[in-house]
């Protein structure tokens, strides 16, 4: 295809990879898993300067989705979804450097040690909300919000007096969540087997039982 103007092949270049985004971006908002984007964000079809032309292939949209379940890696997207929450709270409770647990069990309640930071730079927030989601998987099943964590949610930032620090959920599973000045944030669970299915699961907190 002969083509004498450069800016227009940069454009066909740029539709070509936003489809292709949108095809990896609509599996990662509806199925809430992290895949990575296959494709050249600078790709100008391999503009040939001598004589203006360049390589109209078109895109085969069948490649990038054989490339999402090729990243499925045998799991479907409800598993691999628990999968990676798992894998994610984990990184946020073991220290990936020196190996040590950030948290602890006593009877029903998990200590969450020097978990959160408030503030603007703080990382709060999403650790949060990663825990809402494992415990409502835990509760319930399935991911879903838990009102009593409305007070977090959809904010770019929070400082320690801006919340209620003792949350009571009316769940069957959870009691109560604690927040603390230092970090620190307690769950409370309706027996000592849940915390501790909850903390093994969840957590991947290797568990020692007495003999």
């Amino acid at each position: 295809m002969e083509l004498g103007d450069l800016s227009v092949c940069k454009s066909i270049g740029s539709l070509h990879n936003s489809l292709i985004s949108n095809i990896y971006s609509y599996f990662t908002n509806k199925y809430n898993i992290d895949i990575n984007k296959n494709y050249d964000e600078d790709n100008d079809f391999n503009y040939n300067y001598s004589n203006s032309t360049i390589n109209t292939n078109p895109l085969d949209y069948k490649v990038y989705l054989d490339d999402i379940l090729r990243q499925l890696n045998g799991f479907d997207f409800k598993s691999l979804l628990i999968k990676q929450l798992k894998e994610k709270i984990k990184d946020i409770c073991q220290n990936r450097y020196n190996k040590e647990w950030g948290i602890e069990i006593k009877g029903n309640t998990i200590k969450f040690n020097d978990l959160l930071s408030w503030g603007y730079w703080g990382s709060a927030l999403d650790k949060i909300l990663l825990i809402e989601s494992a415990l409502s998987w835990l509760e319930f099943g399935e991911e879903m919000e838990i009102p009593e964590f409305n007070q977090v949610r959809n904010r770019y930032s929070m400082r320690w007096d801006e919340i209620n620090p003792c949350m009571e959920l009316g769940t069957k599973k959870i009691k109560s969540i604690k927040f603390f000045k230092n970090g620190r944030m307690d769950i409370k669970f309706s027996s000592p087997e849940i915390a501790r299915k909850f903390i093994s699961e969840w957590c991947g907190y290797p568990l020692i039982d007495k003999a």
